[in-house]
């Protein structure tokens, strides 16, 4: 609430550490109330961790990321993918398969639309334009909902 009032970081920040850390938040709430066994625990406990990790590269390499915006490297593929991996693994742990396969079904449209008949073709996206949308960009993961 502070940062919205006064704060003087980037709105990409902002929701990059917001996303980040309902990442090790949701990942933290399924490894103490459903996780059974040690293993299970600090696997989950590292998903978090590693969720948090993707608000931090975002903060950390925050000017970097704008001024190569379109151009990822490899490091920002790596963290982009894993960002995307991880927000749909939550999901499906913590609001149920559907969500996760109706997200995973508008991704899929994603790089095999342009293989669809005239109504539903479209041009086609490379997997570096699909993390550079959905992970670094304000119309993926941080979009409205996250803004808001």
């Amino acid at each position: 609430i502070y940062i919205a009032a006064y704060g003087s970081l980037p709105s990409q920040v902002v929701r990059a550490m917001h996303v980040g850390f309902l990442l090790l938040l949701g990942f933290a709430l399924i490894a103490n109330l459903r996780a059974t066994g040690v293993a299970a625990k600090a696997t989950f406990w590292t998903l978090g961790v590693l969720g948090f990790a993707t608000g931090l590269y975002n903060w950390v390499f925050y000017a970097d990321l704008i001024r190569r915006s379109g151009f990822l490297t490899t490091p920002d593929l790596i963290v982009g993918t894993l960002l995307v991996v991880l927000v749909f693994e939550a999901a499906r742990r913590l609001m149920g398969l559907p969500l996760a396969v109706i997200a995973f079904i508008f991704l899929a449209y994603c790089f095999v639309g342009n293989h669809l008949p005239p109504p539903f073709i479209h041009r086609g996206y490379d997997f570096a334009q699909l993390v550079d949308t959905f992970a670094f960009g304000t119309e993926g993961i941080y979009g409205t909902p996250v803004y808001v």
